[in-house]
């Protein structure tokens, strides 16, 4: 009789537990299938989250921070190096009329309006011969978009159509208000302005990203469509945002 009451203890036992095992591992399952594999840890499709940390230094020391956004790892901020990464110094040029002249035949970058304040911030505007010199201007790791690049990351917010304004910076700290930026990406786009063969615009305004393509840079400002230009000339300074090799 005893040995009867231990299995039909057992047995009511084990009809309260597995009910609570299949909800364990039913919610675990739905974690690992929700989240995608990246270097060794996860992380959600949606996340703007920057743990594990992500940090690099250009040559020059300046320091920059890496946001995962879908698949991808961007900078979060614009390039500031003035040397590429053999320590060959990139041309500084401030004067607008050697700035047209010379930026078709040597890699140039310059600060806004010339102001090394405006470069801390906004990062600097370098032409597209820095683009296509034989010399990397990005850190180990790290690389200058290409098209592709681009559009993997306009895809993940929604398309270009709607792009702009989950990538600008929130706020008016930087933008001209009113900005209706959510910033949802994480990417912190800054208005850096930029330089053609009229001298330097639209700073606080709008910004521009070269891609690693010869004519293509992309221009965010406060309303939500990232435009495409495949019309940039060797005059033409933009800022660079990388992004990390995979």
């Amino acid at each position: 009789m005893r040995g009867v009451y231990l299995r039909k203890t057992i047995k009511n036992e084990m009809k309260k537990i597995i009910p609570v095992l299949f909800i364990f591992f039913t919610g675990l399952l739905s974690v690992f299938t929700s989240c995608e594999p990246y270097e060794g840890h996860t992380i959600q499709p949606d996340s703007i989250s920057s743990l594990p940390g992500i940090t690099y230094n250009d040559i020059d020391g300046n320091l920059y921070h890496g946001v995962y956004i879908g698949s991808q790892i961007w900078s979060k901020e614009n390039l500031r190096v003035t040397r590429f990464n053999d320590g060959t110094p990139i041309t500084e040029i401030a004067d607008q009329l050697l700035w047209n002249g010379m930026s078709d035949t040597i890699p140039a970058y310059c600060n806004y309006n010339n102001d090394s304040y405006l470069a801390n911030i906004y990062g600097r505007l370098y032409n597209r011969n820095v683009i296509f010199d034989t010399l990397n201007i990005a850190p180990p790791g790290w690389r200058i978009p290409t098209i592709a690049d681009w559009d993997t990351l306009f895809a993940h917010l929604g398309g270009a159509a709607v792009a702009s304004s989950k990538l600008r910076e929130a706020g008016t700290d930087h933008w001209i208000g009113p900005n209706n930026s959510s910033n949802q990406s994480g990417f912190t786009a800054l208005p850096g302005g930029f330089r053609n063969g009229s001298g330097f615009t639209y700073l606080a305004v709008k910004g521009r990203f070269w891609a690693n393509w010869p004519f293509v840079s992309y221009m965010v400002d406060q309303g939500s469509m990232v435009i495409c230009d495949s019309s940039a000339t060797a005059i033409d300074g933009y800022s660079i945002r990388l992004i990390k090799n995979q």
